[in-house]
C-alpha cells in the first residue's frame, strides 16, 4: 500500500502496536491497514491530544543482544509544491533516507495532502537505556508511556504506577522510560484533526 519498507531489518521481529480511535478522530483513510490489517476502529498509527498517553505494559522478551522502542510522527499535513515534487520524483537513485520520507500518501501522489515525515520523537528507548534507567530488563515487566505532554506523563505514573506494580509483585513493575518530546520541544501538532500529526510506534529486537 505504501511501497515502502522504512528501512526495516528484516532479520529482526517487530510488534506493532495496535488502538482504539477516539470518537472524532481523524483516520487517513489511505495509512488504514498499511502495517496490517486490523479490526474497524482500530488504527497502527494514531493522533494524541496533550491530554491522552499510551501506556505499554508486559514482559520484555527473553535476553538477546537488542531490544528497543521508538516513537515517531509518523506523517503530516501538507502538499509539496510541485516543482520541489518534481526535482524530488526524478533524483534517480534517491539516496538513504531520502528514499523512505518525504513520499506522499498515498504514494506518488503529488496532490496528496499528506506527506511522510517520519521524524523520531524523543531518544530510542534501547536496552542499555532501560538498564541504566531501571536495570537489567530482558524478561522482566515493564511499562511505557507514550504521550505528546510531559504533564500527562507524570499525571500517568501518579495514577499508574502501584496499580501496575500491584498486578506483578513478583517482579515489581518499573518504568523503563516515557516517550516525550520532553520540555522546551513540544510536539507541534499535537491533536486529533486532520491537519494533526500522526505518530506511529514500534518496539522491535
Amino acid at each position: 500500500m505504501l511501497k515502502n519498507c522504512f528501512a526495516n531489518n528484516p532479520a529482526a521481529p517487530y510488534v506493532t502496536p495496535v488502538v482504539k480511535t477516539w470518537p472524532g478522530e481523524y483516520v487517513n483513510p489511505a495509512a488504514v491497514n498499511a502495517f496490517g490489517r486490523t479490526r474497524p476502529g482500530y488504527t497502527t498509527t494514531y493522533r494524541l491530544d496533550p491530554r491522552d498517553a499510551i501506556v505499554m505494559y508486559g514482559k520484555m522478551p527473553p535476553p538477546g543482544r537488542y531490544m528497543g522502542l521508538q516513537t515517531w510522527e509518523f506523517s503530516q499535513h501538507g502538499r509539496w509544491k510541485a516543482r520541489d515534487y518534481l526535482k524530488w520524483a526524478r533524483t534517480p537513485n534517491r539516496p538513504v533516507p531520502m528514499q523512505y520520507l518525504f513520499d506522499t500518501i498515498p504514494p506518488n501522489d503529488r496532490k496528496s495532502g499528506r506527506t511522510i515525515s517520519l521524524s523520531a520523537l524523543g531518544n530510542i528507548v534501547n536496552n542499555v537505556v532501560m538498564r541504566r534507567q531501571s536495570g537489567y530488563s530482558f524478561g522482566k515487566t515493564r511499562y511505557f508511556i507514550i504521550t505528546p505532554s510531559v504533564t500527562t506523563d507524570h499525571a500517568v505514573r501518579r495514577v499508574g504506577c502501584g496499580q501496575m506494580a500491584a498486578a506483578s509483585p513478583a517482579d515489581g513493575a518499573r518504568r523503563a522510560r516515557s516517550c516525550h518530546p520532553g520540555a522546551g520541544a513540544p510536539l507541534r501538532a499535537a491533536g486529533l484533526c486532520e491537519t494533526n500529526g500522526e505518530q506511529r510506534s514500534l518496539p522491535g529486537r
